[in-house]
């Protein structure tokens, strides 16, 4: 979507979760549109050991790629980065930029560290060693791909997720073979997140 002035938003949909979706996503729009500055938004699973609740939002204070590179160092410890600019080289971290940080804090959001994942935890003490290893304190599945693509092009990256579940509990109960396996869901607010990221792109419309 495009509102104004070079900014462009950009939904993560339930079905195109992936990084190379989201590199793709993007791609596309630059091919389209003169983006200047982009902001990525959708919903996630909180850590254990995060303060933030289900239905709050967060901006990615940085984004980590996890699943590249080695599973120790990424793509430092293979000894080169996954992206080169004229600036710096970047392996698996995508810090926010001067713009991003600007528009947290007139939003008034919490700026923690996003964590993108191919695979999400499977289990609570797996999320819990994936926050304490990366300090990271939402996980999602496309924002390392988004930045990726939008510090390639040069352009303004935001992103902004709001809290759906918390990671590493997984909604079990349509699989039929496993019915013990099934989690309650009333761990999962994903209608609240939902309407509290509807309040967070009206604020942000708001302020262009």
């Amino acid at each position: 979507y495009r509102p104004s002035r070079g900014l462009h938003l950009l939904a993560a949909p339930p079905s195109e979760q992936a990084p190379a979706n989201a590199a793709a996503a993007v791609g596309y729009l630059a091919g389209r549109f003169q983006i200047q500055r982009l902001v990525l938004l959708g919903i996630a699973g909180v850590y254990p050991g995060s303060e933030l609740n289900l239905g709050e939002a967060a901006l990615a204070s940085e984004e980590i790629h996890a699943d590249l590179g080695l599973a120790q160092g990424g793509m430092a410890a293979l000894g080169f980065p996954s992206l080169r600019t004229a600036e710096q080289a970047y392996y698996n971290d995508f810090p926010a930029s001067e713009w991003a940080l600007q528009l947290g804090a007139s939003l008034s959001l919490p700026m923690v560290k996003f964590l993108t994942r191919d695979r999400v935890s499977e289990s609570e003490p797996q999320a819990r060693r994936l926050a304490q290893s990366y300090g990271a304190e939402i996980e999602n599945m496309e924002g390392a791909g988004a930045a990726l693509a939008a510090f390639r092009l040069g352009v303004d990256f935001a992103e902004i997720r709001s809290v759906s579940n918390p990671a590493g509990q997984r909604d079990r109960a349509a699989v039929r073979d496993h019915p013990r396996e099934a989690r309650d869901r009333a761990e999962w607010d994903v209608k609240g997140a939902l309407s509290t990221l509807q309040k967070v792109l009206e604020q942000v419309l708001a302020l262009e």
